[in-house]
């Protein structure tokens, strides 16, 4: 359901076997032996790199797995894959283009007040389109208004 963002994986090296994917089939190619394609169909993978508000889609996906010796299929083997969703936290950059984080200002004492933040800051928050809350706090005063 997730399209392009869903891939199968598999490491076929010291083999004969040629590893294709199409988007959807993972192809495994001889000829080799019977060992040598236990050995790649155990190095099988899945990964789905769609990390958007509500993605990736957390259906169950069911793999298939099927092998041939030329003439005959298997009988079909089914791996179910159950999704277990992460929230991530948000990332917050204030000094837009520059390195880092952080932003750096100088108030000069008796002139206007200063923007903090950078014109090209953002900010992403992978799981989710909307956010909780900002807080801002001001820490070691030096002149707590005596």
């Amino acid at each position: 359901p997730d399209s392009d963002r869903e891939i199968l994986l598999a490491d076929s090296t010291g083999t004969a076997i040629s590893v294709s994917y199409n988007g959807t089939e993972l192809l495994l190619q001889g000829p080799d032996t019977v060992a040598n394609f236990s050995r790649v169909i155990a190095t099988v993978s899945y990964n789905n790199t769609y990390a958007r508000p509500g993605n990736p889609d957390q259906r169950e996906r069911r793999i298939e797995f099927v092998v041939n010796d030329g003439r005959n299929d298997s009988i079909i083997a089914v791996s179910r894959l159950t999704f277990v969703g992460v929230n991530d936290r948000p990332y917050l950059d204030i000094s837009g283009d520059s390195a880092g984080v952080d932003n750096e200002v100088i108030f000069v004492e008796e002139r206007a007040p200063v923007v903090l933040v950078d014109s090209r800051m953002f900010i992403i928050e992978e799981d989710n389109d909307t956010l909780a809350y900002a807080k801002l706090q001001i820490l070691n005063i030096e002149d707590p208004g005596m």
